[in-house]
């Protein structure tokens, strides 16, 4: 069963676009296998999970909509009581925001040189919004910042259980 915090994800190259994503990690020097393309938050331990998707912005996905490749990962310390009230938070200050579309903040993602010192929170990708939550609640260091992340950097972090 999942539980709030967990994380959704999403693997494979369903669209050009996921697959654009895999060839520029290639292209510019990341040779690790790279097929994580979307990730999401469980926000109820029923069937609700936050994102940030493209031409929609920061929503509410459906955790039962089935798709190849999708699967949940589970935190090795599940959230606090604080954590939840903060998360509750940061789901009121977020949720409508507008979808990242800045094509040099993406590539500057990609490439782990490019690490600004200033976290952006008026737009997101989706690995971006996930990792600003775990930031906020001090799971993560503020540094590197939450767009330097990518969906395959957010699985790879100590936060889950795989």
């Amino acid at each position: 069963m999942t539980k709030v915090g967990d994380l959704v994800v999403y693997e494979g190259y369903p669209n050009l676009f996921a697959g654009m994503i895999a060839v520029f990690q290639r292209l510019l020097g990341r040779k690790r296998n790279h097929k994580v393309y979307h990730v999401g938050l469980v926000v109820q331990n029923t069937n609700k999970f936050l994102h940030s998707l493209y031409g929609k912005g920061v929503i509410y996905g459906n955790t039962k909509d089935t798709c190849k490749g999708k699967y949940t990962l589970s935190l090795v310390n599940p959230l606090t009581t604080e954590e939840l009230a903060a998360f509750r938070e940061f789901q009121k200050e977020h949720v409508g925001k507008h979808y990242e579309t800045n094509l040099g903040e993406f590539v500057s993602s990609l490439i782990d040189c490019f690490s600004p010192q200033e976290r952006n929170v008026k737009r997101f990708f989706c690995s971006e919004l996930v990792i600003e939550y775990f930031i906020s609640i001090g799971r993560l260091p503020k540094f590197p910042a939450s767009n330097e992340y990518t969906p395959q950097d957010v699985i790879n972090t100590n936060l889950w259980n795989r």
